[in-house]
């Protein structure tokens, strides 16, 4: 979310972005997780006319709510919440005709997913009690249940050249799955991004060129379960991009001003993790998600579990197979065939079932067809703009790449200031930590080696011109000062000779082009001291007004005391 502001530092706007959304969690939830808040929210109950006219259900009725067994969130009503989403709704102007066909639409995916497919051979069949929900999801898509079925259980392929063919293949139950849910995650998706649109709409710049930017990312952070699937692969790649760009630029460049300056400085030993990212997103030689693109494209009517089989056999051949981050665990069954990443974080291992199927985006031309001729004007328009681009699907792990460089762009224009993140516990629990587990996290995310850095190093830094322009006042004749090193040392020892006690000339180091202060407070000082010098009668009248606060709180305390040793609660009284 990038907030913006004029040349006067006035906000006139904001824009949003949506990176890597975890499209997976529609159709798969870890166990005791919740799929997306909204899927309960609808089926509290708040909107009865919504209930009736999707015949919906208790959230345990439908197969992407019910896997995870988790329905409820303690401290979380999903009734009043699903108020609060129609009110935001309104606010962005979003009117009641396009509300509903949200909703309906979010209703379509709970229906599609109890479409059970069966059959070895292909195409699948429809399972028993499927049909009302397929043909439930076809009326609130608004398109034919025959047109649908079809989509899902045939695959179109385009042969030859000028004189082009189209081929419609049949899929077996385990593809024609894969095509269900990615129909369910793509729908999902869009509806996102179009509520992301229509948030930009109301936030838009009034100003064409605004002078400053405050960008702030909320990314989910690294994960480790025991059972870790490509959906964690996605995630922690991720995570490894965001790592790289802070050891980048918060401790290999906070180390490389130091020699680039010629400050004396003993480097301070870290990871650098570039080796991670090369191994799952290399070119040459090609990383683990190339190996899994080139498995996806070579693959033809064969069933999940033969696809990771193929991708582990080709992972093990591949010039990667030694790389000292890499583990790779063989097995004649792609269900106990799985790989070990060393990453950043620690060890991380992947089972490779249904790898291969979940990376490749099953946005068949079939299945965009039929949507975009849905007699439901909101749904056309979502899939109105895809032309013959599901001809060649991209796989999920090249958009998970296309979308990790766009952000990894974003970020490396700003100025990064960082709010780590630590989870104390895995129960959820407030007030108890897992000294263990939260010292594992401390050790990972770098924090150790940025405070050694920090420590040793230096709080503040500025040019030399920018600190005789910010401090000058500090010096009796400011205009005998003259400009660069020379004035800046001048400024420095008169500062220390006058506050030698509190700022001797060890808080300075002086570089080629920058003046380096040491600690914290020396900085603190320093801008005090300017502040008294620039304005005494307000400087005054500020240290009168803190003293006066501190008297205050200090009688405030001892009234508080007084009252609770004569029998009354203190928290009592001070509420």
């Amino acid at each position: 979310m990038e907030l913006m502001f004029n040349a006067a530092g006035e906000p006139v706007g904001g824009v949003t972005s949506n990176f890597l959304l975890e499209k997976t969690r529609v159709t798969l939830q870890g166990k005791d997780e919740r799929n997306y808040h909204i899927f309960y929210q609808m089926l509290a109950g708040g909107f009865p006319e919504l209930m009736e006219q999707c015949q919906l259900q208790g959230a345990h009725e439908y197969a992407y709510l019910a896997q995870s067994g988790c329905y409820e969130v303690s401290g979380i009503d999903d009734r009043k919440e699903f108020q609060e989403v129609i009110q935001a709704m309104n606010t962005i102007k979003m009117d009641g005709h396009e509300q509903w066909y949200i909703f309906t639409c979010l209703a379509a995916i709970l229906q599609l997913g109890n479409v059970k497919l069966q059959g070895r051979d292909a195409p699948a069949q429809l399972g028993n009690g499927s049909q009302y929900y397929l043909e439930m999801a076809a009326y609130l898509f608004g398109v034919d249940p025959a047109s649908l079925m079809n989509a899902i259980t045939h695959k179109t392929i385009q042969m030859g050249g000028r004189r082009a063919s189209v081929v419609n293949v049949p899929q077996n139950a385990d593809q024609a799955t894969q095509i269900r849910d990615a129909l369910a995650k793509e729908m999902y998706s869009r509806i996102f991004n179009l509520i992301v649109y229509r948030i930009n709409q109301v936030m838009h710049t009034r100003e064409n060129a605004p002078g400053m930017t405050i960008g702030i990312l909320d990314i989910y952070g690294f994960e480790i379960f025991k059972q870790n699937t490509f959906e964690q692969l996605c995630i922690n790649y991720t995570n490894e991009k965001l790592q790289s760009i802070f050891i980048e630029l918060v401790v290999k460049g906070e180390q490389r001003e130091y020699h680039n300056e010629g400050i004396p400085w003993k480097d301070i030993a870290y990871f650098d993790n570039k080796v991670v990212c090369e191994l799952i997103e290399g070119a040459n030689p090609p990383g683990i998600m190339r190996v899994l693109d080139d498995t996806c494209r070579s693959l033809h009517a064969v069933d999940s579990d033969t696809a990771d089989k193929k991708f582990i056999e080709k992972l093990s051949m591949t010039g990667i197979a030694s790389h000292p981050h890499l583990r790779i665990l063989s097995s004649t069954s792609a269900h106990s065939a799985a790989f070990t990443i060393k990453h950043y974080a620690g060890d991380v291992t992947y089972s490779c079932q249904g790898f291969a199927f979940k990376n490749m985006d099953n946005l068949f031309n079939s299945l965009v067809n039929c949507m975009k001729q849905s007699s439901n004007p909101f749904v056309a328009q979502l899939w109105a703009n895809d032309d013959d681009a599901a001809k060649q699907p991209t796989t999920s792990s090249q958009k998970i790449r296309k979308s990790g460089a766009a952000l990894v762009s974003s970020l490396m224009r700003c100025k990064p200031h960082y709010i780590r993140c630590i989870k104390p516990n895995e129960q959820k629990q407030p007030m108890t930590m897992d000294i263990k587990r939260t010292l594992h996290q401390v050790r990972y995310l770098g924090l150790v080696e940025n405070v050694k850095i920090k420590k040793s190093g230096y709080s503040y830094r500025a040019t030399y011109d920018e600190f005789l322009q910010r401090f000058y006042y500090l010096y009796p004749n400011p205009q005998q000062l003259q400009g660069g090193r020379g004035g800046a040392q001048v400024l420095a020892q008169h500062i220390s000779k006058k506050y030698g006690a509190e700022i001797p000339m060890s808080e300075w180091a002086f570089g080629k082009t920058k003046v380096f202060v040491s600690s914290p407070s020396t900085v603190f000082m320093l801008e005090e001291y300017r502040e008294e010098k620039m304005d005494p009668k307000a400087y005054a009248a500020k240290v009168r007004e803190h003293e006066n606060v501190e008297k205050m709180a200090e009688a405030q305390e001892k009234k508080v005391s007084t009252r609770s040793s004569g029998g009354v609660c203190g928290s009592c009284v001070i509420s």
